[in-house]
């Protein structure tokens, strides 16, 4: 039988095909150190995957936003927070009563309780890392209306991308940060409600593992809001 054709190599050659710098002992030794050699286990490499991230993601902003949350709470409840009343209830009449539309969170705001410098900067870190958002007025993504403030402003209910519900939850967390820090910024009542946050963070640790951050229905509902000032630290 020829064992070469079975993957063995015969260790009983004749002396012709014996090389004078090579030996069978040699020759078996290598095998055997061959075949110890395979036998050894490989360790497999650890990566964190796009789940692994996106948890972490989602659980460091929590976090985040529950140590603001605290702080908050505890200045509120320790100082004079004043509350300032709501707009509206109609585009007009927020418009008459000296009230901002905040395009982040599609609402018209109080001048105190709107964080200007902060959401010119968003929208400008977003405008050039993306572009305009698309807006329509219906579901179906037919009847679309131009990025224009103004106009959108006069609008109670319309449909979006869904990037932009990303940077919606972003500019809420960046809010109570800078509120934290800073002390004596008006924060709208939804931002400080633990349901949103943890909305949010579900949101956002889900679609960064998945096809959610393609272009598709989003639907915004305008609000109304007024907000309240912890006070000063």
């Amino acid at each position: 039988m020829d064992t070469r054709r079975h993957g063995f190599a015969s260790l009983h050659r004749s002396p012709d095909e014996l090389d004078p710098h090579h030996s069978p002992r040699m020759e078996d030794t290598k095998l055997r150190e061959k075949d110890h050699a395979v036998q050894v286990p490989q360790h497999k490499k650890f990566s964190f995957s796009k789940s692994h991230w996106a948890s972490a993601l989602a659980v460091g902003l929590t976090l985040l936003t529950l140590l603001s949350l605290q702080t908050l709470y505890t200045k509120s409840h320790t100082s004079n927070a004043l509350v300032i009343p709501k707009c509206g209830p109609t585009p007009a009449e927020a418009k008459a009563q000296g009230c901002v539309f905040n395009p982040i969170n599609f609402s018209w705001l109080p001048p105190d309780c709107y964080d200007k410098e902060l959401f010119d900067e968003m929208l400008e870190e977003e405008m050039k890392r993306a572009g305009p958002w698309k807006w329509y007025l219906a579901p179906n993504f037919t009847q679309e209306i131009p990025q224009d403030w103004e106009d959108l402003s006069t609008h109670t209910h319309v449909w979006t991308e869904h990037r932009y519900h990303v940077l919606h939850c972003l500019g809420t967390w960046r809010t109570l940060h800078r509120s934290v820090m800073e002390g004596g910024l008006g924060l709208v009542p939804s931002f400080i409600e633990y349901g949103h946050t943890m909305h949010c963070a579900q949101f956002i640790g889900k679609a960064a593992v998945s096809d959610e951050m393609k272009p598709r229905q989003e639907t915004v509902v305008m609000l109304f809001n007024g907000c309240s000032r912890p006070g000063d630290r």
